[in-house]
């Protein structure tokens, strides 16, 4: 009986489905519930039908499905049911409903304070209006994310001042200060609020230039007066920072934001910390000041930094030569045009970075070869292939280089069809061989890889191939139906389709071909012949799509 059930349950909803209906799940009791069964479906539908009160409360109390429950609550007029609904109800759905349509101020502020629900209690804050109740719960409520959710809806700048110098609770505390805008508050958390975090925040809000230049010199905690320092616009301000604050990120932040250069070139050239140096160098212009730093200064990174910013000249070629770290040589090789020192650089320097940077750089094609085919670093080699030009050195390195990068590299730039044909057919990577066989372009290049080749590599060759004839070979000599399948689209010749939906061998190859037919008497004699089925329906699918004009 059950399953008898079932299975007219299920014809309802198909014939509800076909109709464009949605399928009515209930519907008695002054209730109608349509759509999916599925309750975050947003088809479905939960309405009250019936006008009756009673009827309505009765459902609001007692229905044991919690979206009847919550439909019928936002029904109810009378103010104490619903405060014993929103006291009472399992469901926080039901609950919340039935808070929406408290209308009395003192109800709603209870429920706020006394609910047992957490998520019912801070629904009703943000239906509280009185400023007073809002602060007691934020100070006093036992949960402190309820507490959090008063002060997040409490607006009372005074307040909220006193709620963020008064709450202990780091959460509430923030809260309270993200809402404030009174700049003069704020100016007081941010110069004397015990926490660090919430003074940041104060620092934040606040408007006034002399208050954040005031903060970002005197606060004792070096990430407050980063946070002002980054709203300081004041070129005076900015540069008072930069030369005097004790911490670094503190000095970088300042430095980041100032155009002069004569504050700049002092910061780069005194300032104790090689982060600030940097930045300073960054924005620096002078030529013989920035040869110096890069000359002279003790840290790597500055020294690379100003090379980065020099013009080329003679000083490039000494520090390419002659600096002690790599970075920085590699750096001035990136800007050098002195050939010679490239080329000394790219085949005996002893970092691998340094003689990358240099082969970029060089345009000598016998220097480019030799470092193609001889460095120890597959990242070097690689570099010198990617800018060479040399097909005798790039056919050498395709064929022989251990490093599969390097000779994909080299495959993209050869010519030399046979070499492509090679390596599309031996290398061991099955991304080189595509790559080659993509490059291929010549005709007998492209037949003799169809003919000889891996099936893979065949499939792939005859997918390029234009030629009737070669085409019509590979169709009806090609032991494998994925090559034959290629050819069939590749082909443009309607007998040649006609031949092979007839005869091949394989029924996936016809299927390719009498999708490709458009004589539907022949297609019609397939439809009915043809021994495989998928023929069959693939003739009859197809004389279907040229009746439509597809």
């Amino acid at each position: 009986m059950e399953i008898r059930s079932f299975i007219v349950l299920s014809a309802c909803f198909a014939l509800a489905a076909l109709a464009g209906c949605a399928p009515v799940l209930r519907h008695s009791d002054g209730v109608r519930i349509t759509g999916s069964f599925d309750t975050n479906d947003p088809s479905r539908k939960v309405d009250i039908t019936t006008r009756s009160t009673p009827r309505i409360e009765r459902l609001a109390v007692n229905d044991p499905d919690p979206e009847v429950r919550a439909a019928a609550a936002l029904r109810v007029r009378d103010q104490a049911l619903l405060r014993s609904i929103v006291a009472g109800d399992t469901s926080t759905a039901v609950r919340v409903a039935a808070l929406s349509r408290l209308k009395d101020e003192a109800d709603i502020a209870d429920v706020a304070r006394d609910n047992t629900d957490q998520r019912v209690r801070i629904e009703a804050l943000t239906l509280v209006r009185l400023p007073a109740v809002l602060a007691g719960i934020a100070m006093r409520h036992p949960d402190s994310m309820t507490r959090a959710a008063a002060a997040g809806s409490l607006r009372d700048q005074a307040l909220l001042e006193m709620l963020a110098v008064k709450q202990t609770n780091t959460v509430v505390c923030q809260a309270a200060v993200a809402n404030l805008t009174n700049q003069a508050a704020l100016f007081r958390l941010a110069r004397g609020h015990q926490d660090a975090y919430v003074r940041r925040m104060a620092v934040q809000g606040l408007e006034s230039p002399d208050r954040l230049f005031d903060i970002a010199r005197s606060d004792p905690d070096p990430d407050v007066r980063k946070t002002a320092a980054e709203r300081v616009a004041a070129p005076a301000d900015l540069a008072a920072i930069a030369r005097g604050d004790q911490d670094a990120m503190v000095r970088w932040v300042a430095a980041r934001k100032i155009s002069d250069l004569s504050v700049l070139a002092g910061l780069a050239q005194n300032d104790a910390d090689p982060l600030v140096r940097r930045q300073a160098v960054l924005a620096l212009e002078d030529e013989e000041l920035l040869i110096d730093i890069a000359l002279n200064d003790e840290a790597e990174q500055v020294r690379a930094a100003a090379v980065g910013r020099m013009p080329t000249n003679a000083a490039l070629a000494k520090i390419a030569t002659s600096d002690s770290s790599p970075a920085v040589r590699a750096a001035a090789a990136e800007r050098l045009d002195d050939e010679g020192v490239l080329i000394a650089a790219a085949l005996s320097d002893g970092s691998e970075s340094v003689r990358a940077a240099a082969v970029r750089r060089v345009k000598d094609e016998e220097t480019l070869a030799l470092v193609a085919l001889n460095d120890s670093a597959a990242a070097v080699r690689l570099a010198a292939v990617e800018a060479m030009s040399e097909q005798a050195a790039l056919e050498e390195a395709a064929a022989g280089d251990a490093d599969e990068k390097v000779r994909l590299a080299a495959v993209r730039k050869l010519v030399d069809q046979t070499v492509l044909a090679a390596v599309a057919r031996f290398d061991s990577s099955a991304d080189l061989r595509k790559a080659a066989l993509d490059r291929v372009t010549d005709t007998d290049v492209l037949f003799d890889l169809a003919s000889n080749s891996k099936e893979a590599i065949r499939a792939q060759a005859v997918r390029k191939m234009t030629n009737s004839r070669a085409l019509a070979k590979v169709l009806r000599s090609d032991p494998s139906p994925a090559v034959r399948i290629a050819a069939v689209e590749q082909a443009r010749d309607p007998a040649l389709w006609e031949e092979i939906a007839r005869n091949d061998s394989s029924p996936d190859v016809r299927v390719a071909a009498v999708k490709k037919m458009t004589d539907a008497e022949l297609l019609g004699e397939i439809a009915e012949n043809d021994a495989h089925p998928a023929v069959r329906e693939a003739a009859s699918e197809r004389i279907r799509l040229l009746k439509e004009g597809l």
